[in-house]
């Protein structure tokens, strides 16, 4: 009798490969899962010879009980009653509800990596516009202090200007003191008297 294969190590259906009933399937079925159908690495997981697996997998050679319990001591996640008997999962009941846990795990993982990468490139966005705004502070800055130096030159000479214009206005004679004068002048001259 042959049973569709309802799912493998990897805990994903596999629509074509099937499972025969007979005891010799099943071992080249672990042999598959386990050692990529290497007879070579079955043989030596199994501490045996090539040709006693090729015995083994051989269609209607008689494989022992004490063999099959070997091979569930070598494999523990093997179930040993459908290594018997083809019942049941190959798997483990508990190894499979473990299995299926953990295929949870790499998705959450790949979303935490994916989100860190996301963050990772909005810091390196963030430190790329404070570049871009430190450069153009440092810009606005230098043509700050360049147009105060200008203030400041332009302040001195304003004070140098006004100085020199109350200096000048110092040295001229103010017009009161002109009036008063060509008032006594002619006072004298005309006799006129205060």
């Amino acid at each position: 009798m042959i049973r569709p294969r309802v799912h493998s190590l990897k805990n994903q259906p596999c629509k074509y490969t099937y499972i025969m009933d007979s005891v010799n399937a099943r071992v080249r079925q672990i042999r598959r899962e386990f050692c990529n159908g290497s007879n070579r690495d079955f043989a030596k997981r199994m501490k045996k010879t090539p040709n006693t697996v090729n015995n083994w997998i051989r269609e209607g050679y008689s494989v022992g009980r004490g063999v099959l319990a070997d091979i569930a001591n070598e494999f523990p996640e093997i179930d040993e009653h459908w290594l018997r008997t083809g019942e049941g999962d190959m798997l483990k009941s508990d190894l499979i509800s473990a299995e299926a846990t953990n295929q949870d795990e790499p998705s959450s993982l790949i979303e935490a990596y994916n989100k860190i990468v996301d963050t990772l490139h909005g810091i390196s966005r963030s430190h790329e516009i404070l570049a871009q705004s430190n450069k153009t502070m440092a810009d606005n800055n230098s043509k700050l202090l360049d147009t105060n130096a200008k203030l400041v030159d332009n302040m001195t000479i304003i004070m140098k200007e006004i100085k020199d214009l109350k200096a000048e206005r110092e040295r001229m004679p103010s017009k009161k003191a002109g009036a008063s004068q060509i008032a006594s002048d002619t006072e004298g001259e005309y006799g006129y008297t205060k």
